[in-house]
C-alpha cells in the first residue's frame, strides 16, 4: 500500500475517533486526555515510520536518527517541517522524485487535522469556561451583585490587574483606581461610547488615546475597552487592566455577561413595578406594609425608636376639581420629590393612597424625627399651591406592631387637620402597652 494512502487513512480513522469521542463523552478532561499526544503526533510518528526516515519540526523531532548522513542526502521542505534524509545508502530511504508532492500532501493532511484538534479543543475549553462563569453569576441576586461576582472571577480567571464597569449607572471597580486609572478609564469610556466598539491599548504610556495625561508608568502596560451591547444597544462598558494582552477568551465571559444582565434587568424592573408607585416613583402601599414590618423587626432587639409620618395633602380634591387630574398628578409628583429629597437614605418613602404618603424614620430620636417632618411640611409650601398636615407617632423601644403605628400616626393627622391644617402633630408611645404622649 503506498504511504500516502495509508496515511490519508489514518488521518481520517484519527479525526473519526476524535469526533467520535467529542460527542460521546460530556468530561472534556477524559476527552484531551485521550489524545494527549495529539492527532499532530501522531501523524507526524506514522508519517516517519511509513518512510523509514525522520521527522523534524521546531519544536519535536520524530522517526530515527541518522548518524554519517551523505552530503547527497535529500529532504524534503514544508514550512518548519522538514523530512528525511532520503539516500541511496544502507540504512536509508531510497530518494525518490514523487516523494516530494507526496510527503508535502501528507503534512498538509496533519496540518488540517491538527487545526480541527485545536478548534474543537479550544470550543469544548471555551465551554468549560462559560459552564463555571454561569455556576458563580448565577447566584447573583441584583445587578450590582452579578458586577461584583463577574470582576471576582475576571481577574482571577485571567490575571487582571484590575477591571471597572459602567452599567445601569452602576460604577465600580475590582481595586480601587488610582487618579490617572480613572482618567484612563474616562477617555477609554469615551472612545468606546462613541464608537460602541472595543477599545485595545498595547501601551498605556504612549499610546496617543491617553496624550496629555500624567504618571501612567506605574498603571499595567495593557487597557481593553468592551462595550456591553444588546440588539446595538448599548448597555454599558467594560474596562480590563492587565500586564498582558489575552483579552479574547474574557470577551466569552463578557458575553455571557451581558446575557445575565438581561434576565437581571428585566427582573428588577418587574420587582420594581410591584412595588412602585407608578406616578410618584415611591414605594406604594403593599412595600410599606413589607418594609415596615422588616424595620420593626431589626430595630426590636436593639430597643430602637421607629417614628411613623402620614402625611395628607391639603384640600386637594378641591384643587382636583378646580384645575383638573393633570394639575393634581404634578402636585402629587412634587410632594414625591419633596419627600425624596427630605429624607433622602434615612427612611422609607412611600404613596400610601390617593393624597396620602407615608414615612418611616428608623432609629431616630422624636426630636430628630418631628424635625423632619417640619422641613417636609415647610418644602412643600414652599414648592407646591398646596400644604400638608402631618402626623406623627413614635414608639420609643419599636415593641409596637405595624397596625399600631400605622393606626396612631392616622389619629395624629387627623388632629393636625382639625386644628387648621399645614400644621405637624406628634405624638409619642414609651411601649406598645402604655399610652399616648402628646408632644
Amino acid at each position: 500500500m503506498q504511504p500516502v494512502f495509508t496515511f490519508c487513512l489514518l488521518s481520517i480513522a484519527y479525526g473519526l475517533l476524535f469526533l467520535t469521542k467529542t460527542f460521546l463523552t460530556s468530561k472534556y478532561s477524559l476527552l484531551i486526555m485521550s489524545f494527549n499526544t495529539g492527532i499532530w503526533d501522531v501523524l507526524l510518528n506514522h508519517l516517519a515510520e511509513q518512510f523509514n526516515t525522520a521527522v523534524k519540526t521546531q519544536k519535536k523531532d520524530y522517526g530515527k536518527v541518522f548518524d554519517n548522513i551523505p552530503e547527497s542526502a535529500k529532504y524534503v521542505l514544508l514550512d518548519d517541517v522538514v523530512v528525511g534524509p532520503f539516500a541511496d545508502k544502507e540504512g536509508f530511504t531510497g530518494w525518490k522524485p514523487e516523494y516530494d508532492s507526496v510527503i508535502k500532501a501528507c503534512i498538509q493532511q496533519a496540518v488540517v487535522a491538527a487545526k480541527y484538534e485545536l478548534s474543537l479543543t479550544k470550543e469544548l475549553s471555551d465551554s468549560q469556561l462559560i459552564q463555571v462563569f454561569n455556576q458563580v453569576a448565577n447566584r447573583a441576586l441584583s445587578i450590582k451583585h452579578l458586577i461584583e461576582l463577574s470582576s471576582d472571577f475576571l481577574v482571577r480567571t485571567f490575571n487582571l490587574s484590575n477591571i471597572f464597569f459602567s452599567v445601569n449607572d452602576i460604577h465600580a471597580s475590582f481595586l480601587k483606581c488610582s487618579q490617572p486609572m480613572q482618567l484612563v478609564i474616562q477617555r477609554v469610556l469615551a472612545q468606546v461610547r462613541s464608537s460602541k466598539t472595543a477599545c485595545f491599548s498595547r501601551d498605556v504610556s504612549s499610546d496617543v488615546l491617553f496624550q496629555g495625561l500624567k504618571e501612567l508608568n506605574n498603571l499595567p502596560k495593557f487597557v481593553a475597552g468592551f462595550p456591553v451591547l444588546h440588539n446595538k444597544v448599548l448597555l454599558g462598558i467594560v474596562v480590563l487592566f492587565a500586564e498582558h494582552n489575552k483579552f479574547d477568551r474574557a470577551t466569552i465571559i463578557l458575553g455571557e455577561f451581558t446575557n445575565l444582565l438581561q434576565r437581571l434587568d428585566q427582573l428588577e424592573r418587574v420587582q420594581t413595578s410591584a412595588v412602585t408607585d407608578t406616578l410618584t416613583s415611591l414605594f406604594n402601599r403593599s412595600a410599606l406594609t413589607e418594609r415596615l414590618e422588616r424595620v420593626i423587626e431589626n430595630l426590636r432587639e436593639s430597643e430602637k425608636s421607629i417614628s411613623v409620618l402620614m402625611i395628607d395633602v391639603d384640600d386637594f380634591k378641591k384643587f382636583n376639581d378646580a384645575k383638573g387630574h393633570p394639575e393634581g398628578d404634578i402636585v402629587l409628583k412634587k410632594v414625591g420629590d419633596v419627600l425624596r429629597t427630605v429624607v433622602s437614605d434615612s427612611g422609607i418613602c412611600c404613596r400610601y393612597g390617593g393624597e396620602e404618603f407615608t414615612v418611616v424614620l428608623p432609629a431616630i430620636e422624636p426630636q430628630a424625627a418631628q424635625a423632619v417632618a417640619e422641613d417636609i411640611r415647610k418644602e412643600v409650601e414652599r414648592v407646591c399651591p398646596l400644604t400638608v398636615s402631618i402626623g406623627m407617632i413614635t414608639c420609643l423601644n419599636s415593641s409596637a406592631q405595624k397596625e399600631k403605628l400605622i393606626k396612631e400616626a392616622d389619629a395624629a393627622l387627623y388632629r393636625a387637620k382639625h386644628f387648621g391644617k399645614n400644621r405637624v402633630v406628634a405624638k409619642v408611645m414609651v411601649d406598645q402597652y402604655l399610652g399616648i404622649i402628646d408632644v
